[in-house]
């Protein structure tokens, strides 16, 4: 899996730089953002811009890491989030239609996904 992970202060960008995010990415990925999590990083940024396909285990893996982020704030007192920006067409419909959306913040890009921490 290609990742990027990028600190911006207190921000950690996370880029998922494959074009597929299925089964085959969905542990290894959830893994590592939790693991990010758990050494204290609660302002986090997925970047999907190169993703143009995502099936139910990549939006199960970000959804799982959305339920650690929220038990880490319960455990720690800490009121961090997680945003996903630079959706395609295809991923955003994935988020609506499953109503993914509603829980977790997408945005345009990764300046408007920034902006939800200042």
């Amino acid at each position: 899996m290609n990742l990027k992970i990028e600190n911006q202060g207190e921000i950690v960008i996370i880029s998922l730089n494959e074009m597929r995010f299925t089964n085959l990415y969905a542990s290894e990925f959830r893994d590592k953002v939790q693991s990010l999590i758990d050494d204290g990083n609660i302002k986090l940024i997925l970047n999907l811009s190169k993703v143009n396909y995502m099936d139910s285990s990549g939006l199960g893996a970000i959804i799982s890491c959305y339920n650690h982020l929220n038990d880490y704030n319960k455990v720690n007192e800490t009121s961090g989030k997680i945003v996903v920006c630079s959706l395609s067409t295809a991923v955003a419909s994935l988020f609506s239609m499953l109503r993914a959306n509603e829980f977790i913040s997408m945005y345009n890009d990764i300046n408007d996904a920034k902006s939800t921490f200042i």
